[in-house]
């Protein structure tokens, strides 16, 4: 009767001990890894992330704190100063404004307007005095002047029309007068010399002596008459109209400059002196009504601002600030000294035992291949 079950056999020696080797060489240190990997994210969270996230909480709260602390100083120690200080500030300006400027300026105002008014409605008289002194006169001699060239213009202008019109009628006159027997005589002197020509050369000759005399005499008589007429009737009138002319123009014209001259000196004169009283007058009222007591309070108020800074501004900001720099300074310090002493207590001997543990894995495979190997070859030989 045979067994259900039989016994594996046993493998050979040849065949064991490298299976064995393989096993060595590779699930064991499979095993050994894989244990230690599910083992690193403990260690590193018990190790490393939970004193990190606690060192975290603490500089927050930290953090939070001084915040909490330097926006407290800020308000109590200048935001809500600073606001007493602008209205107080405020209310002693408007003060002074109103009292040393607004007031008096509006008692000065009041004070002197009646006086300007009268000023100005002086000057304004002054001036249309002027006007009245110095245009009236020259609008009179402007149209006066005007007349005079007007009477002028009308008595020499016409007379020299009346002259040229009868001159150029006289002239035309005397050319169709000259010009119609000079044509006769020259349609009669070329018909004749047409005729002696036909005749002789002697009798022409004697034509031509006979016919060159009169024509000579009548130029001479024609070309006396247009001189004497144009020297006695054209030329002596036109000369004693324009001189007359010339010597009542330049006489007005030396009259109306004068006038002008003297008018003008007169107002810019005028003028120079109101401008200089006036401007005198506004000069002193600026510079001891309105200048001085402005300056002095600019001065004054300038000094109290340059105080109150220093003092209610200045000095707190500086303190605060001494504060809040040896605050920051003091945790600056105190993060770097928590972040060297996780780096001295859990960093480096952290390291250090994984870059040992790494060593030990890979040294423990390569000692256990070899020692199965040398027990291999023993039972062999």
């Amino acid at each position: 009767m045979t067994s259900e079950r039989t016994d594996e056999p046993d493998l050979p020696t040849w065949l064991r001990w490298p299976l064995q080797a393989i096993a060595v060489v590779m699930v064991l240190p499979l095993h050994v890894a894989w244990q230690a990997l599910r083992r690193i994210p403990a260690f590193f969270r018990r190790l490393i992330l939970t004193p990190a996230l606690r060192l975290a909480r603490a500089i927050a709260r930290l953090w939070r704190a001084a915040t909490t602390a330097l926006a407290w100083l800020w308000r109590h120690a200048i935001a809500i100063p600073a606001a007493w200080f602008w209205q107080v500030t405020a209310a002693a300006l408007a003060w002074l404004w109103r009292t040393s400027i607004a007031t008096p300026l509006g008692w000065l105002w009041q004070t002197i307007a009646p006086a300007l008014t009268q000023l100005g409605r002086s000057a304004l008289a002054a001036l249309s005095w002027a006007w009245r002194t110095g245009v009236a006169p020259l609008t009179w001699l402007g149209r006066s002047a005007l007349a005079a060239l007007s009477w002028s213009w009308r008595t020499g202008v016409a007379p020299l029309k009346w002259i040229w019109q009868t001159g150029v009628a006289a002239l035309t006159w005397l050319g169709r007068i000259t010009v119609a027997p000079l044509k006769w005589i020259w349609r009669i002197g070329v018909a004749a010399l047409s005729w002696l020509e036909r005749i002789g050369i002697g009798a022409l000759s004697r034509l031509r002596r006979a016919l060159t005399q009169p024509i000579l005499w009548l130029w001479q008589v024609c070309t006396a008459a247009c001189k004497w007429v144009w020297r006695n009737l054209v030329a002596a009138p036109l000369a004693w109209i324009w001189q007359h002319l010339a010597t009542a123009g330049a006489w007005l014209w030396h009259l109306t400059a004068a006038a002008l001259t003297r008018i003008w000196q007169l107002t810019a004169t005028a003028l120079a002196g109101l401008w200089r009283l006036m401007s005198t007058a506004l000069a002193g009222l600026w510079r001891n009504v309105i200048a001085g007591p402005v300056g002095w309070l600019g001065r004054v108020t300038a000094a109290g601002l340059a105080w109150l800074r220093r003092h209610l501004i200045a000095a707190p900001a500086t303190w605060l600030w001494r504060i809040a720099t040896t605050a920051i300074s003091r945790i600056r310090q105190i993060g770097t000294a928590a972040i060297g002493w996780v780096r001295r207590t859990v960093a480096t001997p952290l390291g250090r035992v994984g870059i040992a543990a790494l060593r030990s894995v890979g040294r423990g495979p390569a000692g256990w291949g070899r020692r199965a190997s040398n027990a291999g070859r023993g039972p062999a030989g």
